[in-house]
């Protein structure tokens, strides 16, 4: 009758207070430590307070907790030792990812093209397996970058197409429209910088932002990724 008048937990209240079987390590300290020391079919000696609030506890009787056997529990061990294992795999393909991701990013600051693409490729296949789009991105970014150096310009714009269709950024539109120019495809090249510049005035979620570059100034920033790309290609010359 008092928790039906007085109390205020959403759940209990209805219930007249009733919490069913519980362990005193379901609830917080306050509240266990007083419901462990109160006598079967005793109430607390005073109100009990916690974050929640103040509580009257009675405990209507106490019994010995059942330990659950190992085949009741088996499901819940073979799910929790899946679930880790998972998380030591990608863990460890992170941490691989991230360093061939270093010694590619040395190889094509050294001109070692071949040797780039090849670390490239293979942090491309873990990243697949990790299911890690942004950088997933990234990668298909300098493959593209190191084919087209190459010369490969068509393994370069399925590189850039792949990207884009991944993690739509403005750069990789302007990109990829770089590519379609020097392989001879203008009127490609033309429909992917309308795309780029679209996507710099209008970003969706902040993908398609570049950064620090207002929309209003997508000239600019148009022409810093060609200058970029004319860097590389002077490198790739000399």
């Amino acid at each position: 009758e008092l928790a039906h008048a007085r109390s205020k937990g959403p759940g209990s209240k209805d219930r007249g207070g009733d919490l069913d079987w519980n362990a005193p390590a379901n609830f917080v300290k306050p509240f266990s430590d007083a419901m462990v020391k109160t006598e079967k079919g005793k109430f607390t000696p005073q109100p009990v307070q916690t974050q929640f609030g103040w509580h009257v506890i009675r405990v209507d009787d106490v019994r010995a907790a059942k330990v659950p056997s190992y085949d009741e529990v088996k499901p819940q061990l073979q799910q929790r030792m899946q679930s880790q294992h998972l998380d030591k795999y990608l863990r460890d393909l992170r941490a691989k990812a991230q360093a061939l991701t270093v010694l590619a990013s040395c190889a094509l600051q050294t001109d070692r093209l071949e040797d780039a693409r090849r670390l490239y490729r293979q942090t491309l296949e873990l990243l697949r397996g990790e299911h890690d789009p942004h950088n997933g991105a990234a990668t298909l970014d300098h493959l593209a970058l190191i084919e087209k150096r190459l010369g490969n310009y068509e393994e370069a714009i399925l590189s850039y197409r792949r990207a884009v269709a991944i993690e739509p950024r403005v750069s990789t539109y302007y990109s990829l429209a770089g590519v379609l120019r020097a392989a001879g495809h203008s009127d490609q090249a033309e429909a992917e910088y309308r795309l780029g510049r679209e996507r710099l005035e209008k970003p969706h979620d902040g993908i398609g932002k570049l950064p620090g570059v207002a929309p209003a100034n997508h000239q600019r920033a148009e022409d810093a990724v060609l200058a970029q790309e004319r860097d590389a290609d002077q490198r790739a010359e000399t």
